[in-house]
């Protein structure tokens, strides 16, 4: 799904924070997984915790923190709109596992996606964790 150009940054958010929620409680629901899965459901309530934060910033953003600052989350939207486009392309693939019988068991879930998936959605969740806390902390947020 593209983001329209005109979307609110508290709009894309709240997209990004579905999503991510949506891939933690997925992926933290299977058992018996490779460490992998682990790594993935702590990168998305990483992701979950950062976004929060942001949000909140953002919303503050206009009546607190002044014009310099509030225009700040605009050079962030590009990112964020990556960011929330992959989350939800991940949200996708996970959906397949949801429509089998028992997606709580590894062994069901390798029917639909390898290791090697999950390391691929890891990677990509971790590159916006570091990337969207790097702009935070040389922001001085």
């Amino acid at each position: 799904m593209d983001i329209g150009v005109g979307a609110s940054i508290i709009t894309i958010i709240i997209l990004g924070l579905n999503s991510s929620k949506f891939i933690y409680e997925t992926v933290s629901g299977i058992r018996g997984g490779p460490a992998t899965v682990q790594k993935l459901v702590n990168a998305a309530q990483n992701l979950s915790k950062l976004l929060e934060q942001i949000k909140e910033l953002a919303g503050r953003a206009t009546e607190t923190l002044g014009e310099h600052d509030a225009h700040f989350f605009e050079d962030f939207k590009p990112l964020l709109c990556e960011c929330v486009d992959e989350l939800q392309h991940i949200q996708k693939t996970l959906g397949k596992i949801i429509r089998s019988s028992d997606f709580t068991l590894w062994n069901n879930v390798k029917t639909y996606l390898r290791e090697k998936d999950f390391d691929k959605m890891w990677n990509s969740i971790h590159y916006y964790v570091e990337s969207l806390g790097t702009q935070l902390v040389h922001a001085g947020m």
